[in-house]
């Protein structure tokens, strides 16, 4: 395998912070270039001739499916994760009881944590796990939650 096989933070960091319209004919572009050098899906990142940007299109239907795709797994997202409806917030329930999520949960791996990497004695680890689940991860979590139900509700068409 080449260099290129692995993904680093600096590539990943460049993908991330390009424009939605420049990654979407980056896609196209490495899409056509893959038909005619399948060899180079053995690279996490290749460069492209920069004909293939102008001479690619997507098929409409591919774009119309990506989207309903999106649009309906954004859709039952927030219904799952925020709606108020109670068959919705049962199947929370049941999903967050399936992942074993829970503030004992949290409490007992940082304990953990705090005690086998950082050194700390475990009676004062259960402690100051106690008060960090309660003062800062639990209002984090209540905040990222209130937002991630903003955003997509914001993203949800009309």
């Amino acid at each position: 395998m080449s260099d290129k096989s692995f993904l680093t933070d600096e590539a990943a960091a460049d993908l991330l912070g390009m424009p939605d319209d420049q990654l979407d004919r980056l896609l196209e572009a490495r899409v056509q270039a893959l038909h005619s050098d399948p060899s180079l899906s053995l690279e996490s990142a290749f460069e492209p001739e920069t004909g293939a940007l102008e001479s690619f299109e997507m098929p409409p239907w591919i774009e119309k499916t990506a989207k309903q795709m999106l649009n309906t797994a954004v859709h039952q997202t927030y219904r799952v994760a925020c709606g108020t409806d109670d068959d919705y917030k049962q199947l929370r329930d049941e999903l967050i009881a399936a992942l074993g999520i829970s503030g004992t949960t949290a409490v007992i791996a940082l304990a953990g944590f705090l005690t086998t990497t950082v050194g700390l004695a475990a009676a004062l680890a259960s402690v100051v796990a106690t008060i960090l689940v309660k003062r800062i991860l639990g209002p984090a979590l209540t905040a990222g939650h209130k937002t991630m139900c903003e955003e997509l509700k914001a993203y949800l068409p009309e």
